[in-house]
């Protein structure tokens, strides 16, 4: 459910209220800085993307109405860090440590020329969209915070208030599920 204030951001950005975008900052700076920085692990690349973010949204409402500016913002802030951090790896600049999610998951998932010749990336994405819809909740956030917001098992365990080792468990019991999934759904992992 949508908070009150993001649906006085969106209503400002129709009205093209440029107070919308220092409401945006108030109120969801710090979380889509977090999403970005534990991407990155840079400050000043987090805050670039944050105000990429915050320009996109911007320029896409309107048209766009999302139900939830907070997740909408998360997810422009997200890919843009992703970008940032796929440059950065190109380059061979990022950082020890970044790569554990990503490298973690990307073991579950075919490889890019695997997804390309057998279905688009958008497809495996709603597959596993469609995964996640069958997990409980607490299995589902668990995978979230670890995998699309890179939270550390340490950081996850702290914002769902359980154990270090019940964050493993779950996502061990998670990544054996979504490997089973994908297989019934004719991937190779």
């Amino acid at each position: 459910m949508e908070d009150k204030t993001g649906g006085e951001i969106v209503s400002l950005c129709f009205q093209r209220d440029e107070r919308a975008l220092e409401m945006a900052q108030k109120q969801y700076g710090a979380l889509l800085h977090g999403v970005c920085f534990r991407i990155l692990g840079d400050r000043r690349d987090a805050e670039e993307c944050v105000s990429d973010a915050l320009f996109k949204m911007w320029m896409s409402i309107p048209p766009q109405k999302p139900d939830s500016l907070r997740a909408y913002l998360c997810a422009i802030a997200r890919n843009a860090a992703l970008h940032v951090y796929e440059k950065k790896k190109c380059a061979g600049r990022v950082p020890d440590g970044l790569t554990d999610a990503f490298e973690e998951l990307s073991e579950l998932l075919p490889g890019r020329e695997a997804v390309e010749d057998a279905v688009t990336e958008k497809e495996l994405s709603r597959l596993i969209d469609r995964f996640l819809s069958t997990l409980g909740k607490r299995a589902r956030l668990i995978f979230l915070y670890r995998f699309y917001f890179c939270f550390s098992t340490a950081e996850t365990a702290e914002r769902m208030k359980i154990g270090q080792r019940a964050v493993q468990v779950s996502l061990k019991q998670t990544k054996e599920k979504l490997k089973s999934f994908l297989k019934t759904e004719g991937y190779e992992v």
